[in-house]
């Protein structure tokens, strides 16, 4: 398995995608937090916090993860590498957890270095480290599992589709279903409907890590997202396989 995984991670920097992707992201989060005046511009905001770059992160991975998942399976039907790849002595779930890990790598690789940010905010307060930390752990830690669960469904939509332009456009709009979507239909529904639609919201639980919090079940809910969408990919690769 971890010849699989070393693959897909040099696929990724092997070309010119995982760069990119890395730029992109702090090109985008760069400008909007330090040069764009507005609700974004830590400069403005007149308090050590990273709050707006959590706020903008999600929308970026968005659109970003997909962007790069579309290719998992997507790129490999298309050639029929696919084919190949089944042939050999490995498992469905082995070339599932591959993938998945791949992506979720490229995806730490954007966010690592915003630790600048963070160490830049830390440094430029009147007062020198005047900044909730356990907020922003939270945020970060939110954020990470946030992004994995992106990543799930965009190898999930990969795995449905020959087409990688297909695969982004519906990871994209599934994402923003599950991220949002859920939370926006809660205000057009009675009760108890709403409690139920922002439950399986994941801007409603990304809400409780910006506050600090690790609350179990907000964890409990990214990983069962990740889960599903991992165990739905594997069934369906399983049954190609066969």
């Amino acid at each position: 398995m971890k010849a699989l995984i070393f693959k897909e991670v040099r696929s990724y920097f092997g070309s010119i995608i995982g760069f990119i992707t890395i730029v992109v992201f702090l090109i985008i989060t760069g400008v909007f937090l330090w040069v764009i005046p507005g609700n974004f511009n830590l400069l403005n905001m007149g308090e050590s916090s990273l709050i707006p770059f959590f706020k903008l992160a999600p929308y970026i991975y968005l659109v970003l993860i997909p962007s790069f998942t579309m290719r998992l399976f997507a790129e490999e039907h298309r050639t029929g590498t696919f084919e190949l790849l089944t042939t050999k002595p490995i498992t469905a779930s082995q070339i599932v957890f591959s993938k998945f890990i791949s992506g979720c790598l490229l995806t730490l690789f954007t966010l690592i270095p915003t630790f600048i940010y963070y160490i830049s905010i830390v440094f430029l307060g009147e007062e020198i480290g005047n900044i909730d930390h356990s907020s922003t752990i939270g945020s970060y830690v939110g954020l990470v599992l946030l992004a994995f669960s992106f990543v799930s469904i965009g190898m999930y939509c990969s795995s449905l589709v020959k087409n990688q332009i297909v695969a982004f456009i519906s990871a994209v709009i599934l994402n923003y279903i599950i991220y949002e979507g859920f939370y926006l239909f809660a205000d057009l529904v009675v009760q108890p409907f709403d409690f139920y639609l922002l439950k399986f919201s994941m801007l409603e639980h990304f809400k409780s890590f910006e506050r600090g919090i690790l609350d179990s079940r907000d964890i409990i809910f990214y990983i069962s997202i990740s889960t599903f969408f991992i165990v739905t990919t594997q069934l369906f690769v399983s049954t190609k396989k066969a």
